[in-house]
C-alpha cells in the first residue's frame, strides 16, 4: 500500500545489498495490466544471474484483484515471495491524501479535494483483508508476509532473507528515510499587495501578483500570475484537510478494526488495537527552497522588530503601528486595526475618518469599519464620499449595518441633497 514503507524497503534492498535486479524508477506496475512473463522481465534495467527480481509497486494494492490474477499467471512455476506493506489504515489513508496534495498539486487544486469528500474517502480508505486473501490465493499463504514498522521493526521474514541470499542477522537500517511524508502545500497570492513570509526567523516579501506554491518536494514562484486562476487555487486549497480527528469516524471504527484484525490474523501477526481518537496533526508550513528565497526581497530577522519594540518602550517613545511612514500599498492590516483603536480613543474626528478610509480602501469592506465610516460621513453631510466608497466597494451592502445607516440617513435627510440621498439608498440597498 502507498505510504507504508515500499520505497524504504526498495531503497534498502537496492542500495544496501547486491542481491536484486530492479527497475530504476522503482514502480513497474506491469502486473496490474499484463501477465506476459517475458515482457515483464524485459522491463527491468538489468537481469544479472543469481539475483532476485524486485518489483516495488504500491499501486498493486489499489488493483489487487487484477494484480493477483496477472501475477498468478505470469509467475506460475517461479519462486515468488510477497511482502505486503501496510499500517494503521486511517493514518495510511490520510498520509496518502496529503502525499497526493503535495505531489499532484496541479490536479488537486482544480476542485474540492477535502479528505472528508466521499470521493476522497473512497479513494484513500482501503480495507486490507480481501487483499491478503487475494495475494495468498495467488502466491500461497506461506509466501505472503506482512510488514509494518510497528511490528516488523528492522527484520525481514526468514524466507525472504533466504531467497535473497542474505544472512539471518541482516537488519534494515531504520535511521534512513528516502520517502518523506507528504504535507499540505502552501499557496500564497495577492493581486494588489506584497505578502510578508517567514522562514527560519527571517522575513521575506512576496511581490504582488506573484504566485508561490510550496510542497514537501519543491517550491515554485510565478511572477505576474493571472489573478482569476490564482484565486481559484486559493479557494480550493482552503478546503484541504490539514489535520484529521480520528473520532470523526465514530462507529465506523468497529468495521475498520474488524478488517484489521482479520488482516493480521491471516498474516500470522499479533493483534493490534487501532487508536480511535486523537488528531493526526498538521505538519506545519511547507518550506521555501533557497532558489526561491534568493528571488524574494529580504526584509530582515523577526528578532530585529521585537527588539526595537522593547527599545522604543524603554526610551519612552510614543506608540507606533509600523505604518506611520509607509505608502498605502505597504501598510499592514494589523497595524491599521491598532491605529483605528488609538484614533477612536485619543484622536480627533479627522484622524478617525482618515484611518477608517485608508483601511477600507486598502483592505476592502471590513464589517466593523465600514458602517462607522459611512455613518460618520452622513453625519458630516459628506454624501459624495459615501457614494464614492459604495461605488468603489461593490460588495459593501453585504457588510454594513443597514438599519443603523438608514436611521442616520433618515434623520439627516432634510439637510441633504435628495438625489444624493436616493443614490446612497440605492447603492447601500437600503430599500
Amino acid at each position: 500500500m502507498a505510504k507504508c514503507g515500499t520505497t524504504f524497503l526498495w531503497d534498502q534492498l537496492v542500495n544496501r545489498t547486491d542481491k536484486v535486479n530492479y527497475y530504476s524508477k522503482k514502480e513497474l506496475g506491469y502486473l496490474s495490466v499484463g501477465s506476459d512473463y517475458e515482457k515483464y522481465l524485459g522491463l527491468f534495467d538489468e537481469q544479472k544471474a543469481g539475483r532476485v527480481f524486485l518489483d516495488a509497486t504500491p499501486q498493486y494494492g489499489e488493483f489487487y484483484r487484477e494484480f493477483s490474477a496477472n501475477a498468478k499467471e505470469a509467475l506460475k512455476g517461479q519462486d515468488a515471495q510477497v511482502i505486503f506493506c501496510f499500517r494503521d489504515p486511517v493514518a495510511r489513508a490520510f498520509s496518502h491524501y496529503r502525499h497526493d496534495l503535495s505531489t499532484h498539486f496541479w490536479t488537486s487544486m482544480m476542485g474540492d479535494y477535502s479528505f472528508h469528500n466521499e470521493g476522497a474517502l473512497r479513494k484513500y480508505l482501503c480495507p486490507y483483508s480481501e487483499m491478503v486473501k487475494s495475494l495468498q490465493n495467488a502466491f500461497g499463504a506461506e509466501n505472503v508476509h506482512g510488514f509494518t514498522f510497528k511490528q516488523s521493526k528492522s527484520t525481514l521474514p526468514p524466507s525472504v532473507l533466504k531467497m535473497l541470499g542474505l544472512p539471518k542477522s541482516w537488519k534494515l537500517d531504520l535511521d534512513t528515510n528516502p520517502a518523506l511524508g507528504g504535507g499540505v502545500p502552501r499557496v500564497v497570492y495577492d493581486e494588489k499587495r506584497a505578502t510578508v513570509l517567514e522562514q527560519d526567523g527571517v522575513l521575506y516579501s512576496l511581490p504582488a501578483k506573484a504566485l508561490l506554491i510550496c510542497s514537501n518536494r519543491w517550491t515554485m514562484l510565478y511572477p505576474n500570475y493571472p489573478a482569476s486562476l490564482a484565486e481559484k487555487f486559493l479557494r480550493h486549497s482552503a478546503s484541504w484537510t490539514k489535520e484529521f480527528d480520528r473520532a470523526t469516524l465514530g462507529q465506523a471504527w468497529t468495521v475498520i478494526q474488524k478488517d484489521y484484525d482479520a488482516t493480521l490474523d491471516a498474516l500470522g501477526m499479533p493483534a493490534d488495537e487501532l487508536k480511535k481518537d486523537g488528531l493526526i496533526p498538521y505538519k506545519g508550513e511547507m518550506r521555501m527552497n533557497d532558489d526561491v528565497l534568493a528571488k524574494l526581497q529580504k526584509i530582515g530577522p523577526v528578532s530585529n522588530i521585537a527588539k526595537q519594540i522593547y527599545k522604543d518602550d524603554a526610551a519612552g517613545e510614543p506608540w507606533t503601528s509600523g505604518n506611520e511612514n509607509l505608502p498605502d500599498q505597504a501598510i499592514t492590516l494589523p497595524g491599521q486595526t491598532g491605529k483605528i483603536v488609538r484614533a477612536f480613543l485619543t484622536g480627533d474626528l479627522k484622524t478617525r475618518a482618515f484611518e477608517l478610509r485608508r483601511t477600507i480602501e486598502q483592505f476592502g469592506p471590513i464589517r466593523i469599519y465600514l458602517t462607522p465610516y459611512i455613518v460618520m460621513q452622513i453625519s458630516l453631510g459628506n454624501l459624495d464620499e459615501v457614494i464614492r466608497i459604495l461605488e468603489l466597494k461593490k460588495h459593501a451592502p453585504r457588510f454594513i449595518d443597514k438599519a443603523k445607516i438608514k436611521t442616520v440617513l433618515d434623520r439627516k435627510s432634510n439637510d441633504l441633497d435628495p438625489k444624493k440621498v436616493d443614490r446612497v439608498r440605492d447603492l447601500a440597498k437600503l430599500d
